[in-house]
Formats: C-alpha cells, structure tokens, sequence
C-alpha cells in the first residue's frame, strides 16, 4: 500500500489517506479478497488529531467473521427431496363425460 500511496498510514486495520493537499484525512478499510474499498470517514486535520475517530470506526477490531455454511443433521445426505406433483384430476375419473 505504501509503495502505491505515500501519503496512506496503516493504523490497526484502517488505512487513512492525507487528502486536499494534507488538509483532510480519508479514513478507509480495504478488504482484499473482496477488492472493495470501505469509506468510514472524511474529516480536517485537527479532527483527526483528536484520535476519537479510531475507536468509532473500529480500527482496532477484528474484521467480521465469514458466515459458517449450515452443516447437515448426521443421517441426511445433501438438501431435502421435492414432494412430487400430484396429477390433477380428469373429468373421466369422476364419472363425468368429455
């Protein structure tokens, strides 16, 4: 990252960008396997030497965890079978002429 962007610092799990001629920070997360680019923030510089936007934006947590895929109760194989369709009914069953 820093090799691309000079101006990037990696602070926790955030990646903040000097902007606007080192006027404003733009506070980002950077996923990438997903390759998307998070905004958490845009602030001034004397916003963002007050540290407060760390903690409300996370930077320092753990990334969310990936949903477990449901495993099957012991005994099934795969999803469930489809009920088959039952054959409507014809008027020669009922006794009905056509």
């Amino acid at each position: 990252m820093k090799a691309d962007f000079a101006s990037a610092s990696i602070v926790g799990n955030c990646v903040v960008f000097n902007i606007g001629g080192n006027k404003c920070r733009l506070v980002t997360r950077i996923l990438n396997p997903s390759q998307k680019v998070l905004v958490l923030k845009v602030m001034t510089h004397g916003e963002y030497d007050e540290d407060k936007w760390k903690e409300e934006r996370g930077c320092y947590e753990p990334p969310p965890r990936k949903p477990t895929a449901k495993r099957p109760k012991p005994g099934t194989i795969g999803p469930p079978k489809r009920k088959r369709r039952q054959k409507m009914a014809t008027k020669t069953q009922f006794g009905l002429e056509a």
